[in-house]
């Protein structure tokens, strides 16, 4: 994502949103008794932000109401994280589709 994020976008990254969201899918890998059941860290959404600023040693700013706003309108048809597409940038508001928009329901 971070790679992605770096070259997504002419101008530096002020922020990042995140749309849509991973489902609760708890990996039990019962075949390796030393393997426990796990959640993906970027789950939860008040990590998301935090952990991206912290792998990849940049500072982003919390997004604002019209930040969100324009990644929710732009991010309608793209598809979800990871395919190619997933991450873009619009001006400085760099955007991660987690899951695609399109296939959501109302």
């Amino acid at each position: 994502m971070v790679e992605r994020l770096n070259i997504a976008s002419s101008v530096p990254t002020r922020t990042v949103v995140f749309i849509g969201s991973f489902s609760l899918q708890v990996h039990d890998h019962s075949s390796s008794p030393s393997r426990r059941k796990f959640v993906h860290s970027l789950f939860w959404p008040w990590a998301r932000l935090p952990l991206l600023s912290e792998v990849s040693g940049q500072h982003f700013s919390v997004p604002t109401n019209r930040d969100l706003e324009i990644a929710n309108s732009s991010a309608i048809d793209k598809p979800g994280w990871p395919m190619n597409g997933s991450v873009y940038a619009v001006d400085d508001i760099g955007i991660v589709v987690l899951s695609s928009l399109s296939h959501e329901s109302p």
